[in-house]
């Protein structure tokens, strides 16, 4: 009974270390597509606001032949990604909780199968 106990609680810690080493790794992955998107925000962020710094300083100029020669293209609409095709993977995991949940309840049924 005390040697069945004493399996069990280690199989028990090496399913809860491997679990949290597989949510670990997945928590980086997570935290560096993160900061990715981040930059990328940014970097569009800053684009955007140069290219209104650009439209506010043409639409100053009172020389009007001036802005009939600028390339149009600066009035259009600038290429943006779709962000709202962006999904955010909030899962912890649930599919690696339920194979760790699963060798645990096999280890015991064979662990009392044995006594």
């Amino acid at each position: 009974s005390v040697e069945l106990f004493s399996d069990l609680m280690r199989s028990i810690e090496s399913c809860q270390a491997e679990l949290l080493e597989m949510m670990e790794k997945k928590q980086k992955a997570a935290e560096k597509q993160d900061e990715e998107l981040i930059q990328e925000l940014q970097q569009e962020i800053t684009e955007l606001k140069m290219r209104k710094t650009e439209v506010d300083n043409l639409l100053r100029i009172e020389d009007h032949l001036h802005l009939l020669q600028i390339d149009p293209a600066l009035f259009s609409p600038p290429h943006t990604k779709s962000w709202s095709e962006i999904r955010m993977n909030t899962d912890l995991s649930v599919e690696t909780l339920k194979r760790s949940l699963t060798q645990l309840q096999e280890t015991l049924d064979e662990k009392l199968r044995q006594s």
